[in-house]
């Protein structure tokens, strides 16, 4: 019920999805081949960027909602003020990149964002009833 191929999130006899560790060492190692390793890395980069602004609004809006894994929602005293903090020096650390790295990742984004879609439109088109 993910979002990958059902091939890919197969776990092995040792719990690891061998076939998605492959295919992401494949699909690096075709990206570095191609290209050059330092673009690869910038792009990387903004991508964990992304993660990490992702993750500080995540936890803001979890908080605001009172949502937690289980128990009470913890404390955190400081997350109205680090949140917002990691958000900008995050945004700080990206803006001394080229404007063909922020092409390239959202590029990658909008592929992510394509491939997301059309796995949800599948999954909706399944669970229907039929005519």
């Amino acid at each position: 019920a993910g979002w990958l191929p059902a091939g890919l999130v197969r776990l092995a006899a040792s719990h690891v999805p061998l076939r998605a560790v492959v295919a992401h060492v494949a699909i690096a190692t075709g990206l570095a081949i191609a290209g050059s390793f330092a673009a690869l890395a910038v792009v990387s980069s903004l991508l964990l960027v992304v993660l990490f602004i992702g993750a500080a609004l995540a936890a803001l809006q979890l908080r605001r909602r009172g949502i937690a894994d289980s128990g009470a929602v913890s404390p955190l005293p400081g997350l109205a003020l680090a949140a917002p903090l990691a958000i900008v020096t995050m945004v700080w650390v990206a803006s001394g990149v080229s404007a063909a790295a922020v092409l390239v990742l959202a590029e990658i984004l909008a592929g992510i964002v394509l491939w997301y879609g059309v796995v949800e439109d599948s999954k909706w088109r399944l669970r229907r009833p039929g005519p």
